[in-house]
């Protein structure tokens, strides 16, 4: 087992807030250096690809947000039983980059009214069926966990996701207006929101939450 993590982020959920979740529910022990974008600056140049998070195990130093998922999950038994058990947990990874790439539209819109139609195409059109395909997979699964009958990091990035849904400060859905059903939308699918909640109250996930800094509001207005 590591010796010595290290986890270097901004202070905003982001790319690096299913890393933490993993290392949370691992019980890990990790320094988190959480840096603001004036910090980032002089940093850069000196990182692997110029971005982060990055993470350094036992002096090794990995970059990439998915990369770093998959070695922690696959360290902590958090990955699944065998391989097919890792593709199902990544699976779900993959269809949360998905949902990621679509809100991540409608939170950078140039305008209100840009950002009014690329939210409500978000909830209206995109989320029904990216939520009822996880409720199907959830279901093909056992209806409890993603992978294996037991938590992986398919279930943690699923819980990243669907917080950012009912998260009264997203930032996809700040001023706009008629987007109240993404509160109760998962009223809808039982098993996804029972699986959310059954994630929501392992003892060390349910502290992290409660206790976890909110996220900054950046001098370039990013704050997720």
């Amino acid at each position: 087992m590591a010796k010595s993590i290290k986890l270097t982020y901004f202070n905003v959920q982001g790319k690096g807030e299913t890393i933490r979740l993993i290392l949370v529910a691992a019980k890990a022990n990790f320094e988190e250096s959480r840096i603001n974008f004036e910090e980032w600056g002089p940093m850069k140049e000196n990182t692997t690809f110029g971005q982060l998070p990055l993470i350094n195990v036992d002096g090794v130093e990995l970059a990439q947000s998915c990369t770093i998922v998959r070695y922690l999950a696959r360290m902590y038994g958090l990955a699944g039983d065998g391989e097919v058990g890792f593709a199902h947990a990544d699976m779900i990874l993959e269809h949360v980059n998905d949902y990621i790439k679509e809100i991540m539209k409608a939170r950078w819109a140039k305008t209100s009214t840009e950002k009014q139609e690329l939210a409500e195409n978000f909830l209206k059109k995109f989320l029904p069926t990216w939520l009822s395909n996880a409720e199907k997979v959830l279901k093909l699964r056992g209806g409890k966990w993603f992978s294996s009958n037991k938590l992986s990091y398919g279930d943690l990035a699923m819980h990243h996701a669907l917080f950012w849904l009912s998260w009264k400060d997203e930032r996809g859905f700040e001023g706009v207006t008629g987007c109240d059903e993404r509160y109760n939308i998962l009223d809808k699918y039982p098993l996804l929101k029972a699986n959310y909640d059954r994630v929501s109250n392992i003892p060390e996930i349910k502290a992290y939450i409660e206790s976890r800094p909110s996220a900054s509001q950046q001098a370039n207005g990013w704050g997720l």
